[in-house]
């Protein structure tokens, strides 16, 4: 017993940069309406080397623990912010399937993702309106410009370390979109900052947005 945990000791050794890159970790979970199933994201790394990168996948399992977890999208391409439609019927969530990432729904009865909007800037983060037809999500006024390599910038915001929109330091002005099932997104307003989050009326007519300026957050109707 005693080599054993010797042995045990000797294995052990200070975490390495490397390893936080091999972790898998979950996120964004959402109860569907009837509250059997959850939905949420695996954040895991895929490849080795050159071909190494952190993907994002959606993944289902009961509540009950009655089923393991069944994992709904594949590839290397991500997958993530999953949102049940109000009858639990479908998975809303968002994809860089297409490259830029855009709205899709899943049934989960079976069948092919349907992709929902098709901006040429893509698709920020998005809430369903109770009605179960309406959204809204955040997304760039404008495609990325080019960037210019002699173009030198002044950053004084922590943000740019997470580089939320993948081109945050040229391009900051986001708006938000109200689109309905089937129809063309409208935008409703912008901010200069990212919009992080929205709430829907309980009657579908009203929006609430929270968004980030340059230094503080701000909320408005």
């Amino acid at each position: 017993m005693a080599n054993a945990k010797q042995r045990s000791r000797n294995r052990r050794r200070p975490i390495r940069q490397d390893d936080l890159f091999q972790i898998k970790y979950v996120t964004d979970a959402v109860l569907s309406p009837q509250g059997n199933l959850t939905a949420y994201t695996l954040a895991e790394t895929q490849g080795k080397g050159e071909d190494e990168q952190q993907t994002l996948s959606l993944w289902l399992t009961s509540t009950d623990s009655t089923s393991k977890p069944r994992r709904l999208t594949h590839g290397r391409h991500n997958n993530y912010h999953p949102r049940f439609s109000p009858d639990g019927s479908e998975l809303l969530f968002l994809s860089t399937r297409t490259g830029v990432p855009q709205i899709h729904a899943l049934p989960l009865s079976g069948g092919d993702a349907e992709q929902l909007t098709d901006l040429p800037q893509g698709a920020g983060p998005f809430e369903l309106a109770p009605d179960g037809r309406t959204f809204a999500f955040s997304a760039l006024t404008r495609p990325p410009a080019e960037k210019d390599a002699n173009q030198h910038m002044r950053i004084d915001r922590f943000w740019y370390r997470f580089d939320p929109l993948g081109d945050y330091l040229t391009n900051t002005e986001q708006s938000v979109y109200v689109m309905k099932r089937g129809g063309k997104a409208r935008s409703v307003g912008g901010s200069p900052g990212i919009i992080l989050s929205a709430c829907f009326s309980p009657d579908s007519k009203a929006l609430a947005i929270v968004t980030t300026g340059l230094r503080k957050h701000r909320i408005f109707q």
